[in-house]
């Protein structure tokens, strides 16, 4: 548990470091060139929305290994109950973890799945599932 509390705080004290991929004013778009929706972009993480537009540099970029033309996400919710896993299962994705203390899961979702997963009900945030 305290490795793991660890590498969270890694995690989320990299994020502002991270931020600066994107160019400013940029909308992160799927590797389809699907806009994710504006009023959903601030609960994505601009390491995943580069991942999503360059799915060919995931690995490159430090993502967990998902099959070809998916990705490996981390959401964390605000509730976090069954219907999320329903979501993931209704988009052909799968859920891979479970944490209830934290209200977040992880799922490995089709690429062209995550503009759809900015709508998720209670989205706090959407990140990539990361390798350290």
């Amino acid at each position: 548990m305290k490795r793991f509390m660890v590498v969270l705080l890694v995690a989320l004290l990299s994020l502002p470091a991270l931020a600066g991929l994107l160019p400013v004013g940029a909308t992160p778009t799927s590797p389809a060139g699907v806009q994710l929706p504006t009023e959903t972009a601030h609960l994505v993480d601009p390491r995943l929305a580069l991942m999503a537009s360059e799915p060919e540099r995931i690995s490159e970029l430090g993502g967990a290994p998902a099959p070809d033309g998916q990705i490996s996400v981390i959401m964390r919710v605000d509730s976090l109950r069954s219907e999320h896993r329903n979501s993931i299962t209704a988009l052909d994705g799968e859920v891979v973890s479970w944490f209830p203390l934290f209200d977040t899961f992880g799922a490995v979702v089709p690429l062209d799945a995550l503009p759809t997963l900015t709508r998720l009900p209670g989205l706090v945030w959407l990140e990539p599932d990361v390798m350290f």
